[in-house]
């Protein structure tokens, strides 16, 4: 993409506020705004001058994070260097939205399982990285929340879906960013799970991810 139409897009995003779901033409999601500036059309298919695995990465989190990371200037200055990212180098990209997923957004699920006691199948999880290790996560947290009140159920249930969705990923990797069932674990850690996760930050390293292998 040129630098006029990711100038484009930036001045389309100045005066818009951001929102989950498609949104409308005056407050669109975050990918129907990029479609919006380019093509005038609401839309929240990932355009073809952005990565996939970017687009689908953006669509998964502007939904779940919170309003003001979403509108925040971080993720507004992001949002034109994605959509002028291209599909060459999608490897790339996934290893570091994968690294983020298993180094990064479970492990701060972990005082949830602790709580819930399933702590040694989610830390196992965290360390081995693999599907396995993730489906046994998800299986016992699915027995705990059989056995607990129904607040610890439910960031239970949660973090089994934040677990069956990593197994999603690691054994279709190309769609890894399906994973959102997992967000639901993250409303059950603490309110600064997003600071720490830091999502403006994994989009800056899977833009920057081909400059960086290169």
């Amino acid at each position: 993409m040129s630098d006029a139409l990711q100038k484009t897009v930036a001045e389309f995003l100045r005066d818009k506020t951001l929102v989950s779901g498609l949104g409308t033409d005056e407050s669109p999601c975050s990918i129907a705004a990029i479609n919006l500036a380019l093509t005038g059309k609401l839309t929240d298919s990932v355009p073809e001058c952005m990565s996939l695995v970017i687009g689908k990465t953006i669509l998964v989190l502007q939904d779940a994070m919170p309003d003001a990371m979403r509108n925040s200037d971080a993720w507004r200055t992001l949002l034109p260097l994605a959509a002028g990212s291209g599909r060459q180098h999608e490897a790339q990209r996934l290893a570091v939205l994968l690294d983020w997923m298993w180094s990064v957004a479970l492990p701060e699920v972990q005082p949830v399982a602790e709580a819930n006691g399933f702590g040694g199948e989610w830390a196992h999880m965290c360390s081995q990285k693999s599907a396995g290790s993730a489906k046994v996560a998800a299986w016992a947290a699915s027995e705990a929340a059989e056995q607990v009140t129904s607040e610890k159920a439910r960031a239970a249930r949660a973090a089994e879906g934040a677990a069956r969705a990593a197994a999603l990923a690691s054994d279709a990797a190309h769609e890894a960013a399906s994973w959102q069932a997992g967000w639901q674990a993250a409303r059950s850690a603490d309110q600064n799970f997003w600071d720490r996760v830091d999502v403006p930050e994994l989009l800056r390293r899977m833009i920057e991810a081909p400059e960086d292998k290169e």
